[in-house]
């Protein structure tokens, strides 16, 4: 779970063009560990609660949350009436 993220940081924090100062490139391999320990967690609490259809559920209830996590438009860009979600 430790060695693709850093692996990733390594690759792409300075062809990203990021500062180049080790506090910082910490940080980022940090937060880069964190996401891909969540993300896991996610994947296996979806397997744990659909067992044997988790393939088909999964893709089901990751949409959403790729849709409106802020990474295709942000949160005031929603039309009125699907602000809920």
């Amino acid at each position: 779970m430790f060695i693709f993220p850093i692996l990733f940081a390594v690759l792409t924090y300075f062809a990203i063009g990021f500062e180049a100062d080790f506090v910082k490139f910490l940080f980022f391999s940090f937060s880069l560990c964190v996401t891909v320990i969540c993300s896991a967690s996610y994947g296996l609490m979806i397997d744990t609660i659909f067992k044997s259809t988790a393939h088909a559920f999964g893709g089901i209830i990751m949409m959403p949350l790729i849709l409106f996590g802020g990474f295709f438009a942000n949160a005031g860009d929603y039309p009125g009436y699907i602000t809920w979600i």
